[in-house]
């Protein structure tokens, strides 16, 4: 268990990095990681199935593990720039972002969380008519509706009394899967890193699902090394995870793999290579429905000199030949460090963590489309260019959002439907007006160009709840991409999107809301 003392650093983009739709160019400008080329393999994880389990029949047990209360680790070393305060200009509003409000409720709270850790680490998904919320340490499934079906204590789900953390869920809409990733928080030094990994068989997620436990070993998996904040992606082929590793002794690195969904989704024995990233390395998921075939399946990180570094995975689901290739960064200087949220009335600031990508991001053919938080701070989203490479030379199309001049933005997170429309969630506060933490919504209608969605007409405030008793918030949110078609709106037009909010009684809850451009 970690909270992260940081003194307050408010800060801002660069100049330059403010402009509306901007397109970073090409340059020399350092870059963090090693020249760009391939990476050898510095590990290995392993696992046969452990267990089938119907998620109807699990015992419900909600009883409380603090012990499995785990924030995400600060990066040793890592000190992106700070900057003045102050936030961009607004841009001619030529978008129609995402305005209509389905359906919302409140998800899990910490009273029903079987954990009651901080932060509860928000996710959901939705696949055909159900969706999926993970947070520490229950996982719930509802109706489009918002009807609970049922909520369990992940313990209870995968088996185990270990203190656990960081869950993630996505839907896999290629083969009608859902998957769950899980960590186990090493009980001692001389612990075997591993992750957890479940898959259900069917589109089903009250019905049974496969139940893996991965073990590590080699030069980023020494015993009691803890696999910190897992960020998790979806190719067509593979589901493909990153960590942060912390050994006893101290920060090993960022490391990358891919588990093949062949075998994963028909419970066969696993094995895989490992490699070494940037720390915080985000993969991606890939567009479309079915998800797109691509060579190369991209990798984004916010690096520590203010810029993005791009990696590649080839053959993720054929661990004989997979490669791992470092394909370049961005200019430095692109964004600063994130201040934390103020709250009003004098509750906590609220960590914004360090700038790291808090949620998947998303490939769409040539473009990496991302979001993260950064300056004041306010929510920086766009795209990396694949088809650009080399040290400094990766070029970046960015803007911002943000709710008002006076807010405080951070949390996001980021998707693209079939249709092109792209979709950003993100929490805010602003203390000048007295609005403690709230759910937003904005995006792009097909078409228009990467711009500054700021302030009225450029979003939706989908909830406003209240303050909150706890310094720490997140780790994640996410965005969800509804695969179902209506006759007012394209398949893509529609998602799910999910962030932490504050109870009346301040303590953390849930906000989940289906929202959709129309």
């Amino acid at each position: 268990m970690e909270v992260r003392p940081r003194t307050r650093r408010i800060a801002a983009l660069s100049a330059a990095a403010l402009a509306t739709g901007l397109l970073i160019a090409p340059n020399s400008a350092g870059a963090v990681a090693a020249a760009a080329g391939n990476i050898a393999s510095t590990g290995r994880g392993t696992s046969v199935l452990q267990r089938t389990v119907n998620f109807s029949t699990v015992s419900t047990d909600l009883s409380t593990i603090r012990s499995g209360e785990h924030a995400a680790k600060a990066i040793p070393g890592f000190a992106p720039p700070a900057g003045a305060s102050g936030k961009g200009a607004v841009a001619p509003l030529v978008n129609a972002p995402p305005t209509k409000i389905k359906k919302q409720w409140t998800g899990t709270s910490d009273g029903t969380s079987s954990c009651g850790c901080q932060p509860p680490d928000t996710n959901a998904a939705i696949g055909g008519a159900y969706i999926v919320e993970a947070v520490n340490l229950a996982l719930a499934t509802y109706n489009k509706s918002g009807v609970l079906s049922r909520r369990i204590s992940i313990n209870s789900f995968l088996g185990t009394s270990e203190p656990l953390s960081d869950p993630r869920i996505l839907f896999d809409n290629t083969w009608k899967r859902w998957v769950l990733t899980v960590i186990p928080i090493p009980a001692s030094s001389s612990s075997t890193p591993a992750l957890w990994i479940a898959a259900s068989t069917s589109n089903n997620p009250n019905g049974t699902w496969f139940i893996y436990r991965f073990n590590f070993g080699g030069g980023l998996y020494p015993p009691g090394t803890l696999l910190d904040y897992p960020m998790v992606g979806m190719d067509a082929d593979s589901v493909l995870v990153t960590t942060n590793n912390f050994a006893p002794a101290g920060f090993l690195g960022g490391a990358t793999w891919a588990v093949g969904k062949q075998r994963l989704y028909n419970g066969q024995g696993i094995s895989f290579p490992a490699f070494g990233v940037t720390a915080s390395t985000h993969p991606a998921i890939a567009f479309g429905q079915p998800q797109a075939q691509y060579g190369r399946s991209y990798m984004v990180a916010a690096n520590g000199g203010g810029g993005f570094d791009l990696f590649y995975m080839t053959n993720s689901s054929r661990p004989d030949s997979t490669t791992v290739v470092f394909q370049g960064s961005t200019a430095n200087s692109l964004w600063t460090s994130p201040g934390p949220g103020i709250q009003p009335g004098g509750f906590p600031n609220l960590d914004a963590l360090d700038g790291r990508l808090q949620a998947p991001p998303y490939q769409v053919g040539g473009q990496i489309w991302f979001a993260h938080a950064t300056g004041f701070p306010v929510i920086q989203y766009g795209w990396l260019n694949a088809g650009t490479g080399g040290t400094g030379g990766v070029a970046a199309t960015l803007g911002i959002a943000y709710e008002a001049g006076s807010s405080y933005d951070w949390n996001p997170s980021i998707a693209v439907g079939n249709s092109g429309h792209v979709f950003l969630n993100w929490a805010f506060t602003d203390p000048t007006l007295g609005t403690p933490v709230s759910l937003r919504i904005s995006g792009l209608s097909p078409g228009n160009p990467v711009q500054n969605l700021i302030g009225a007409g450029n979003g939706t405030t989908v909830f406003t709840g209240s303050n909150g008793n706890n310094f720490r918030f997140g780790d994640f949110s996410s965005v969800s991409i509804d695969q179902a078609s209506s006759l007012t709106c394209p398949v893509g037009g529609n998602a799910v999107v999910i962030n932490e909010t504050f109870a009346s009684n301040n303590d953390w809850n849930t906000r989940i809301a289906r929202v959709g451009f129309c």
